[in-house]
């Protein structure tokens, strides 16, 4: 599980930088769910392009508390009747790997302020 986390991650920090761009999954640019389509397909794991589908429906729900690195990080960024938005890859100590909208590219952000407030829930899907 490790291994396919420490995968998952190297991947995705490799999109660094790219542009965000609502519906696209690379090359040259991801949304949020677009972006976690190539990282953990990268270990196999095929993933629908939909935040809401991934945030509800695969791997096992898991708290702030319990996510371990390679996890599913979900957040409720709008207000409507579903908790999961938005995903991200967590990394560990408080940090996760996504696809802003807000910043335009993919960023490593913290699960402070903003995000902690918007925090649904994690993912353990490794």
């Amino acid at each position: 599980t490790s291994s396919k986390a420490e995968k998952v991650i190297a991947l995705a920090k490799t999109k660094l930088g790219k542009p965000y761009v609502f519906g696209a999954s690379g090359p040259n640019s991801y949304d949020c769910s677009g972006l976690l389509m190539v990282a953990y397909g990268s270990v196999g794991l095929s993933l629908p392009h939909s935040a809401m589908t991934i945030g509800y429906g695969y791997g096992k729900k898991v708290s702030r508390s319990e996510l371990q690195r390679g996890d599913i990080v979900c957040f409720n960024t709008i207000a409507d009747r579903d908790l999961v938005d938005h995903v991200g890859i967590y990394l560990g100590n408080g940090s996760f790997l996504h696809a802003s909208s807000g910043q335009g590219r993919v960023v490593i952000s913290t699960l402070t302020g903003y995000y902690a407030n918007a925090f649904s829930w994690g993912r353990s899907i490794l």
